[in-house]
């Protein structure tokens, strides 16, 4: 195990847990290679918290990652709320366990739409941060018409909602895909392209302007939503739609007040440094940020105080967290000063997640768990 060394601490927006008999259940649903990954990681409590104290994590915000707790389109939707109960139940639990921490984003049974407005204060009462939607539910997308009731009830909680990509609707006929379609793990490019698509929705159905209290953590720099945005808001002008009128500077002006992004994954790139590869089979030397991050910074308008840091553990394996925290921490300091690199690995979330913590008892009482 190699050393990290770092005068930074770090709040983890973005992190997984696996309870076991939600292990059961992927792989009793088709899911034991989930999105065309080789298989469910191992994840239990004591590992994440020492990968968390060798990291200077002082908190996780932990989530159901991809494919969810709706596990299969035939699935019926008390199960699904079921599931969805128990995985938020065991969130909580670990809270309470580590209230300093941990924390968590609850997973929410959609596209069932009454089981979804009943969890919603039931997650709230248990101390919830805020809330995972993956980037499609079984064909509905972020944003869809059909999901109004549940963004209006969210909106009125002055919910946040973390978006988490997941393999493309229709892809698969609505049935699990053991094994990566096209041969490769929908990870690796199908989720930056779900990320930009949820996002155009929730822009082009007009969630964004109509549901104001909400606000967004969009993981992985963004996805593919730099690379789109122009040709997005561009055709929304000239063709019927919801989005007509939609204008580039409204978005950017809602990615810099309503927006989270976490940096999560490979978003800066080692080519032409020839230092060779570390732990975790990622280069060390991080000084050139990818396209994809200046194009969130330029082209969408989005500054350091919008940047969070996340390590999508344990789908990413502990040696590529950390190589890929010393990578973070190197592309960082090539593009920001000391004292905003503070602020995006750790400074920016303690603000946020004390913001959430305020609005929960603004709607729930002060008898609700402390969010920060």
């Amino acid at each position: 195990m190699s050393s990290f060394s770092s005068s930074y601490d770090r709040i983890d927006v973005h992190s997984h847990f696996l309870p076991p008999f939600y292990r059961d259940e992927l792989a009793q649903n088709g899911h034991s290679n989930p999105d065309g990954m080789p298989a469910i990681p191992e994840w239990d409590l004591p590992t994440h918290l020492a990968l968390m104290a060798r990291l200077h994590i002082t908190k996780s915000i932990l989530s159901i990652s991809s494919p969810g707790t709706y596990l299969t389109a035939s699935t019926p939707p008390a199960a699904a709320a079921d599931l969805t109960r128990r995985t938020n139940a065991y969130a909580a639990l670990l809270k309470q366990q580590e209230p300093a921490r941990l924390g968590f984003w609850a997973s929410l049974p959609l596209p069932a739409v009454p089981e979804t407005l009943a969890e919603i204060d039931s997650a709230l009462a248990d101390g919830a941060d805020g809330f995972v939607l993956l980037s499609s539910a079984h064909g509905q997308y972020a944003g869809d018409g059909a999901l109004d009731a549940v963004f209006a009830r969210l909106d009125a909680r002055g919910a946040t909602l973390f978006i988490h990509p997941t393999t493309p609707c229709g892809e698969d006929g609505g049935s699990a895909a053991p094994l990566a379609s096209r041969g490769y793990p929908n990870p690796m490019f199908e989720f930056m392209f779900e990320t930009g698509r949820a996002v155009a929705q929730l822009f082009l159905s007009g969630a964004v302007a109509r549901f104001p209290r909400l606000q967004f953590v969009i993981p992985h720099a963004g996805g593919a939503v730099p690379g789109i945005l122009n040709r997005v808001v561009g055709f929304a002008g000239v063709v019927p739609g919801p989005g007509k009128g939609l204008e580039v500077q409204d978005v950017r002006e809602a990615m810099r007040t309503r927006f989270w992004f976490d940096l999560a994954g490979i978003v800066w790139s080692d080519e032409g440094q020839g230092k060779g590869k570390g732990e975790g089979g990622v280069g060390i030397e991080g000084d050139v940020p990818n396209n994809q991050l200046q194009g969130l910074l330029s082209g969408c308008g989005v500054g350091p105080d919008r940047l969070l840091y996340g390590s999508d553990y344990p789908f990413t394996p502990e040696a590529s967290v950390v190589r890929l925290a010393e990578v973070m921490e190197v592309g960082l300091e090539a593009m920001f000063s000391k004292k905003e690199v503070g602020r995006i690995l750790s400074g920016n979330a303690e603000a946020f997640l004390k913001e959430i913590g305020e609005a929960r008892k603004e709607v729930l009482g002060d008898g609700v768990a402390d969010g920060v």
